[in-house]
């Protein structure tokens, strides 16, 4: 699906003429969909089997106070540093760093995000290819791979508007899929009282 809406973006609704377009999908976007992208950026397969993984077993609610953090960041991000890169007809915040202080900044900085993306991409691979890999019976590299191939395909042949569409495509799968886990979770072990018993006597609520 995701490779689809690369393709239908970037080679029948678009040829993509301009810079404009392909960086900021020519600033047509409205904001639900944009917002829903940059939860979708949040929201990885790190987070959806880790989060449980990490909370559950040694009932560790400390993973909530990331949310403060997201409010301070996004609040800080939405009213400080956008505003500023908009004023000064920035792409991006490298090209700001370089302005403002030095090409030496800029490449430390460019440097250090992709040694971090380098080390955190593929774990946020893993977790989707791992899951394909158990439901579909499909050798776990060849899903990674396929995986890395698709998002690929679709950022760079589709451009932004691709991407923000393949995010809310994604975040709605998610968003139904975790609904149905919740509803058939309940069904099997018997009803919503028999899940909160549960949860008590193992203090787990």
């Amino acid at each position: 699906l995701s490779l689809c809406i690369g393709v239908y973006h970037g080679c029948i609704r678009s040829k993509q003429l301009s810079t404009n377009e392909f960086l900021f999908a020519d600033v047509q976007m409205k904001a639900l969909r944009t917002a829903i992208s940059l939860m979708a950026t949040i929201i990885s397969a790190a987070s959806l089997l880790g989060g449980p993984a990490e909370i559950y077993p040694y009932e560790n609610i400390s993973l909530c106070l990331a949310g403060i953090a997201w409010l301070i960041g996004t609040y800080s991000t939405a009213n400080i540093f956008i505003p500023i890169f908009r004023r000064l007809g920035h792409i991006n915040l490298f090209t700001y760093l370089e302005q403002r202080f030095s090409l030496s900044v800029r490449i430390v900085i460019t440097s250090t995000f992709l040694v971090i993306n380098t080390c955190f991409i593929p774990i946020i691979l893993s977790g989707p290819s791992l899951a394909l890999s158990q439901v579909t019976g499909l050798y776990i590299w060849f899903a990674i791979g396929s995986c890395g191939i698709i998002c690929t395909l679709c950022t760079s042949v589709g451009s932004m508007k691709a991407a923000i569409w393949a995010d809310v495509t994604q975040t709605i799968l998610i968003l139904l899929a975790s609904i149905l886990i919740i509803i058939f979770g309940v069904i099997r072990v018997g009803g919503i009282q028999k899940v909160f018993d549960i949860a008590m006597a193992g203090n787990r609520i």
